[in-house]
């Protein structure tokens, strides 16, 4: 945001609109670190033979710190995506609390189990704790680079559902 606003020579309103977000993500990130309930995420889902992962110094890691939630790569250095076969992330992240991903069209849980049978080993298809972003019709790429405040408030209400903030701006629970 401050890199386009010294690029189109309008800095003070980068500055200020800066500021707004800065000051709205971090005590958001506070109100996160008060919850009495902290539950873990599973991050995306298969792609070919693997499953991307973001690293834990990653932008979506930090997301993932910030909101005070359990992510199995947090302590991880990489600040890229990690690449694991279904096992790995069987073992890891089996036990998830939710499911988080991204998809295109008209899209449910059967469908998702349609992709790969080994998703109903996991325990969010097993309790329901699924929840998509409708990526072509919701716009989270182009908001959340400017506004990853908004991407917060709906990590924490996932992670912490005590913590009810405001609608969810970008995924809501497959059906």
């Amino acid at each position: 945001m401050k890199f386009y606003g010294l690029l189109f020579g309008r800095e003070r309103e980068a500055d200020s609109l800066f500021a707004v977000v800065e000051k709205n993500y971090q005590a958001l990130s506070e109100k996160a670190n008060q919850s009495r309930i902290t539950r873990s995420v599973l991050p995306d889902r298969k792609v070919g033979p693997v499953w991307y992962l973001p690293g834990g110094e990653s932008s979506v890691g930090l997301l993932y710190k910030d909101a005070h939630g359990v992510y199995a790569y947090a302590k991880d250095k990489h600040s890229g995506s990690l690449s694991m076969p279904f096992e790995t992330v069987l073992d890891k992240f089996g036990q998830s609390d939710f499911w988080i991903l991204s998809y295109r069209g008209d899209f449910n849980r059967a469908k998702l189990l349609a992709e790969f049978q080994g998703y109903s080993m996991l325990k969010p298809c097993r309790t329901g704790e699924i929840y998509g972003c409708k990526v072509d019709s919701i716009p989270y790429f182009e908001e959340v680079s400017w506004r990853p405040d908004w991407l917060l408030s709906d990590l924490i209400q996932l992670f912490h559902p005590d913590l009810h903030i405001a609608p969810m701006r970008y995924y809501h629970k497959l059906k």
